[in-house]
């Protein structure tokens, strides 16, 4: 029977930081997560950077949408996030159509950087939906998935990773790979997480391989104990 496993305590980067004591079980996926955490908040940063840029050259001309970007930027600088948070979201309810996709994961970052992960989850929905065929769209469902994993919330990490999935097709990137593998492992399905991080092992060459075989078998081993277990 597929379970829930223990609460993680919070990561590092995008994710939060890590709690002091990690149980043995638990260390791959955060292992995993503080590896690649730094990754998937550098891609939404570089999006935020390039969007926010293309915005003002775009919009250069629009006094309304530059008396926006200009009030955006200047809640972002505020040092009490929370409080920032709180005012975009007030600047929201304004938002100029071509730019809420922009302002809503602006918004998700105030609210990890707040420790509001119920607000950056709703916020992330916000623009993954906003812009669903686009780039930033994507980003916004990376982000999510990071942030479902930090609140220890793997079913539905794990659902938001099968809608990205099936929007890749036959191509999906190895970091959403890893993702699933160390998610269905976490959500109690270990089988499929070995079979998976086995068919993954054999893209890669040398340690990449040899890691991802690796992690196969130890989590064969952890459903071997689990089948063993009265």
């Amino acid at each position: 029977m597929k379970k829930e496993a223990q609460n993680l305590p919070n990561d590092q980067g995008l994710l939060g930081e890590l709690g002091s004591e990690v149980s043995q079980e638990s260390a791959p996926l955060l292992e995993f997560i503080t590896r690649h955490g730094g990754l998937i908040a550098g891609f939404v940063l570089v999006f935020l950077l390039l969007t926010g840029l293309t915005a003002l050259w775009q919009w250069h001309s629009n006094k309304e949408a530059n008396s926006y970007l200009t009030q955006m930027a200047m809640i972002t600088q505020k040092d009490d996030k929370a409080l920032a948070l709180t005012s975009l979201e007030q600047l929201a309810k304004e938002a100029p159509n071509k730019l809420k996709t922009l302002t809503y994961l602006t918004l998700g970052d105030l609210a990890l950087q707040s420790k509001d992960l119920a607000k950056a989850q709703a916020v992330y929905k916000q623009a993954a939906a906003e812009d669903a065929d686009g780039v930033s769209g994507t980003m916004a469902q990376y982000a999510l998935i990071a942030s479902f994993l930090r609140d220890a919330k793997y079913t539905n990490a794990l659902e938001a990773i099968e809608a990205l999935w099936k929007q890749y097709g036959t191509n999906q990137p190895l970091l959403l790979q890893q993702l699933k593998a160390e998610t269905l492992a976490r959500t109690g399905d270990t089988k499929q997480a070995h079979d998976l991080f086995v068919a993954i092992s054999k893209t890669q060459q040398g340690v990449e391989a040899a890691y991802f075989l690796a992690r196969a078998k130890a989590i064969g081993e952890q459903e071997g104990k689990q089948t063993t277990q009265p």
